[in-house]
């Protein structure tokens, strides 16, 4: 790692905290906000820049696991039941699911009424997924349950439902997806209601992640014309119980395992407005598109969640400098930085209630941190004509930090 602080003349500690006063310049605690350094700006002279890192940062996980961001299942079904059709988008209860048991109990729930709306018909309902084993489960000697119980984690979910009376007509014709469309379209509406606009949030959703699902990146108003239900699928889909295409039972099965984590947030991402960094498309924007290309981000610092050892205690830290995040400023003269604090797909973290709104400007969605503003000089190199002769040799045992400007790198007594 480069090291400047042989050229920094001078550096200052900045100590932030947007708990109270940071919601009335047009942002508020967490997805905008601004530092003002009015009455004591920073300048850089010609012979240095402007060096701008974050040694610390603290945020409480006062959000909720599953969100809006990773909540929205679509199902369709197209010629079965009473309906005829139907095509909606389905969301989980928002909240922190302690087992993966009962985050698939909520999911097959919300299926379980969806059905119930298509056929005018309950149907009876079985979570069968293997999901046994709790690592906190305790056994009869206090210890924990021994790999000779034959107890074992898949984490994929598998939800059985069964018709009394009616079929599933047309079985292939039933279709759940988790969608995530990276382009922008705004005629992405219910195809048997075109009064139900699904909104950006459903569209492109981490639900895939979250539940073990296919990721959809292309939308279909119908997505089982042209024999595309199976490819759309994001789950794998069965039918038993019948013959042809009347079946009383459907089974639903992840395709791959649930998030072990129960969340899609490992990291948080610290935006300044002078950042001038890389970083791939999808970590830029949530309208790019999955590639991996690097483009220019204003992204200054990565944060990790921290779990304590009671598992209940959970926030994003950085501490200890660990790893340096940083970023030159190419300004002279910085009286103020502006932030934000967005996902790993630039979006805003959604607040814990829908219902009573104002948790980031006056409630508990708040942040602490320290940032570093440091005056770093610039290394001074005089030019030299091609024809002078070299410099004397560096004697031996000498090892400077950076090379000395017109050197022999090849030299063997100038070990860089």
């Amino acid at each position: 790692m480069e090291n400047f602080n042989a050229y920094s003349a001078e550096s200052q500690m900045v100590f932030v905290n947007t708990e109270q006063g940071f919601g009335t310049a047009g942002g508020n605690q967490l997805d905008s906000f601004k530092v003002n350094f009015n009455t004591q700006p920073f300048e850089s002279g010609d012979d240095s820049v402007l060096r701008l890192s974050v040694p610390q940062f603290n945020m409480v996980k006062n959000f909720y696991n599953v969100n809006k961001t990773n909540d929205a299942v679509r199902v369709f079904s197209k010629n079965i039941g009473d309906q005829g059709s139907y095509d909606r988008i389905v969301h989980l209860n928002h909240g922190d699911y302690v087992t993966h048991q009962s985050l698939a109990n909520d999911l097959a729930n919300h299926i379980k009424d969806a059905l119930e709306v298509i056929f005018v018909e309950t149907p009876s309902l079985s979570v069968t997924a293997p999901i046994s084993y709790l690592p906190a489960q305790l056994g009869a000697t206090g210890g924990i349950v021994p790999d000779e119980a034959g107890e074992k984690n898949t984490y994929l979910f598998q939800m059985k439902f069964t018709l009394p009376t009616k079929k599933f007509r047309g079985g292939s014709n039933m279709v759940f997806q988790c969608l995530q469309l990276t382009e922008q379209d705004d005629s992405r509406s219910s195809l048997y209601d075109s009064t139900l606009l699904f909104n950006r949030d459903e569209t492109f959703n981490d639900s895939y992640n979250l539940l073990g699902g296919k990721r959809v990146e292309t939308f279909q108003p119908n997505p089982t014309s042209g024999g595309a239900g199976t490819d759309l699928q994001s789950f794998v889909v069965t039918y038993s119980g019948g013959s042809g295409t009347d079946f009383s039972e459907m089974t639903l099965t992840g395709s791959y395992p649930m998030n072990v984590a129960l969340n899609t947030c490992p990291y948080l991402y610290l935006r300044c407005d002078v950042a001038d960094n890389q970083a791939t498309k999808n970590l830029v924007d949530v309208e790019e598109s999955h590639t991996h290309e690097a483009i220019h981000s204003t992204l200054l610092a990565k944060i990790p969640r921290v779990v304590g050892d009671n598992a209940i205690d959970v926030a994003y830290t950085l501490e200890g400098g660990l790893m340096d995040f940083h970023t030159q400023i190419s300004t002279k003269f910085l009286n103020s930085l502006r932030f934000s604090v967005v996902d790993a797909r630039g979006r805003e973290i959604p607040q814990a209630t829908e219902s009573v709104q104002g948790q980031k400007s006056e409630g508990n969605l708040f942040l602490d941190m320290c940032l570093k503003i440091e005056k770093v000089k610039l290394p001074f190199s005089p030019n030299i004509l091609q024809n002078t002769p070299a410099p004397p040799t560096v004697p031996a045992g000498y090892n400077p930090a950076f090379p000395l400007v017109g050197s022999n790198l090849n030299d063997p007594n100038n070990l860089f």
